[in-house]
């Protein structure tokens, strides 16, 4: 929500001086230009979506008869990633990540490893101390 927010008063504020009703496909799509030149196709897309569910919302309350946001394309390509981890190089990380003993954090392993979720998402995810058998991050990220 907070992300949300953070778009509509940002990235849309060229447009917040104009009713709801009056916002145009063309207003849309000359501010995710501008935002996919300044701030990347990316933060453009992800401005989209904000102003799209809030469109959508506009509509239930019948403050819109319909969906500005409607069939604007995305802006980033979302190809295929070029390289992906080996199974030998998971098998590698999951066992240099083997849990150590009476830690409350090893239950996450799998799922984080899994996921990708990032270490400070969760505060059980932060690491003890490095076992000398397990790879260091620094050597992960070099691989």
């Amino acid at each position: 929500m907070v992300e949300i927010t953070r778009y509509l008063a940002r990235s849309w504020k060229p447009l917040h001086a104009l009713p709801i009703h009056a916002i145009t496909r063309s207003d849309i799509n000359n501010t995710l230009n501008n935002l996919a030149r300044n701030n990347g196709k990316v933060t453009a897309d992800s401005a989209r979506v904000a102003l799209s569910g809030l469109c959508s919302w506009a509509i239930q309350w019948e403050y819109l008869a319909a969906n500005p946001t409607a069939e604007i394309a995305s802006r980033a390509k979302n190809g295929s990633r070029k390289r992906v981890l080996s199974e030998a190089e998971l098998g590698e990380i999951w066992r240099a990540s083997d849990p150590v003993p009476n830690r409350s954090f090893c239950r996450y392993r799998p799922s984080r490893l899994l996921t990708r979720v990032k270490r400070g998402i969760c505060p059980a995810l932060r690491s003890g101390p490095q076992r000398s058998d397990r790879l260091s991050h620094s050597k992960l990220a070099a691989q």
